[in-house]
């Protein structure tokens, strides 16, 4: 996870999954500190804005990442679409469902969501 944090995205890329380390956003962890992952998403965010190229983002996790959770002003999915729709995208849906309903292996129900910026709309 570390490399991956240094990584920066192709600056042709024109779509990016993520998927943030759930760990602290986990129903199984009580003692989850949400601000980690906002932090790790901070460099997500510089990421994105360093590639022009981009115009559709997939995003998953788990689904307290809609909550807002103990010392949250604002949950991390807030932040989330807050950020970037500063970078220009805009939230075109998003959903809670069972994985396996778009073919993954566990039932465990995630956050999915679209975002998209330039001509391209879903």
């Amino acid at each position: 996870p570390e490399s991956r944090k240094q990584q920066r995205y192709r600056a042709t890329a024109a779509m990016l999954t993520v998927t943030p380390i759930c760990t602290q956003h986990s129903g199984l962890n009580a003692d989850g500190i949400p601000d980690l992952t906002d932090e790790t998403l901070r460099g997500v965010f510089a990421r994105i804005g360093s590639a022009p190229s981009l115009e559709v983002i997939a995003f998953e996790n788990v689904p307290n990442f809609l909550s807002l959770l103990e010392g949250q002003e604002r949950s991390s999915y807030s932040l989330w679409v807050a950020e970037l729709e500063a970078l220009g995208f805009t939230e075109h849906a998003f959903v809670v469902m069972p994985t396996a309903a778009a073919g993954d292996l566990h039932r465990r129900s995630r956050i999915l969501s679209v975002h998209t910026r330039g001509a391209f709309h879903p």
